[in-house]
């Protein structure tokens, strides 16, 4: 899966094993998350595993 986010400028996603892939190639990432996020998502903007994560 890495090797064909890896031809993209961005990704965005809603699903974790898409998160995680683009996450560890390091890829510009937006994640889309529902209103009342679970505990991964719930410190803000800010995420302890994926830096490169822009939340929305």
């Amino acid at each position: 899966m890495a090797s064909r986010l890896a031809a993209f400028d961005l990704v965005i996603a809603v699903d974790m094993l898409v998160v995680h892939s683009a996450s560890a190639v390091e890829l510009p990432l937006w994640v889309l998350r529902k209103a009342q996020p679970d505990w991964r998502w719930s410190g803000g903007d800010a995420n302890l595993w994926h830096h490169q994560a822009r939340l929305f």
